[in-house]
Formats: C-alpha cells, structure tokens, sequence
C-alpha cells in the first residue's frame, strides 16, 4: 500500500507540473498520438484523457504487483513523462487510482508489444469547434478488424482530450487486441471468460 500511495502522490504531482505540447494538436492527432503511446508512453497516453474517460474506464486496484511494476518502468527510464500535456481535470476530476491503474495495466507483460502491431485506419473523423467524433479500424496482425469511436472535447488551455471511447465488432479472436486498445474493467472481465481465467 506504501508502494501504491507514493506513486499516486508522485503521478499527480507529475502530471500537474507537465507542460502544453506546442502547435495545436487536431482531433485525429490526438488519436493517433493516443495508439502511438499506449504501452510505450502510458502517461503520454493519459494525457490525452479527460477525468471523464478516466472514471468511466472502471480500473481499479486488486493488488500493488502491477503498480509497483510501472514503478519500476519508470526508474529505469521505460516510461517518461516528458513532453505529455497535463490531463484535464474538468469535466468530473481524474481519479489518481484509476489513472494509476490504468498506467499500471500497461506495464504487463508483452502489452507494448501488441499495441505496436495494431495497424489503425481513420474510417470518419468529424471536428466542430469543441467537439469531435473519431472512428478508426482497428487491425490486430494475427485477428479480425473491429471499430473503436472515440469522443473528444477541448479541454480547458483547448487541446483535444479523449472523454469515451466505444468498439464495435469485437469477436472472440480479438479480445486481447480490442483491451489493449483501451484497456478497461468491462473488457478485462470479457477477456478473462473468455480464457477461462478468474477474473478478480
């Protein structure tokens, strides 16, 4: 628990300290940029959330393993910080046991990896002043495609943020590809009966 507890302090304290990321970022940047982060850059990643998405992803800790994994990612340099924007707070404020869990599920074993071979296409982007829609194929190299739509807002200095993100055409096969895509408690357990492993 001290382990989680000071990981959470230094994540927020993190977070709060990081910079704007320079040019103004469009809608489609902020996904892509999302896909090329996930596994490689969690807390790049993170900051293209909004506490929205972030308290409706539902993970939550079970045991400090896979925290202190992440903090030892971070050590060693595997997982930095520099150049993330800050994620917004508004909109519902970001659960730091949420995000840290939802870093932390990208320390696992071979996560980075399978995120890497995800090819992505841009299938409908549409962008108004302060909102946007996003729906991208998502091709795993060894399953079937599905959609994954993403819904963004600005956030308060006005960047692109993700509040909630929906797939579509998941099958069997897919599974570990579609939670890897955007890991979440509803796909975790989806996973895990389909693997015949317990889910808690």
């Amino acid at each position: 628990m001290v382990v989680v507890t000071r990981l959470r302090a230094l994540l927020v304290l993190g977070l709060s300290l990081l910079g704007a990321c320079g040019r103004e970022r469009s809608a489609e940047d902020t996904v892509r940029l999302y896909f090329a982060s996930l596994g490689r850059d969690p807390i790049r990643a993170a900051s293209l959330t909004s506490g929205l998405y972030q308290a409706e992803h539902g993970l939550r800790f079970s045991t400090s393993a896979s925290v202190a994994a992440w903090g030892r990612r971070v050590r060693r340099g595997e997982s930095s910080p520099a150049g993330a924007a800050t994620p917004e707070a508004g909109r519902g404020a970001v659960d730091s046991e949420a995000l840290v869990m939802w870093l932390a599920t990208q320390a696992k074993d071979g996560f980075a990896e399978r995120a890497e071979s995800l090819s992505i296409e841009v299938l409908e982007a549409r962008e108004s002043r302060d909102t946007a829609e996003i729906v991208m194929r998502v091709r795993p190299p060894r399953a079937p495609a599905f959609r994954q739509h993403f819904s963004l807002s600005h956030d308060s200095a006005g960047r692109f943020v993700i509040d909630r993100i929906v797939q579509e055409g998941v099958e069997a096969d897919s599974l570990p590809d579609a939670f890897v895509a955007a890991p979440s408690e509803e796909r975790r357990r989806r996973l895990a009966a389909a693997l015949g492993v317990p889910s808690d």
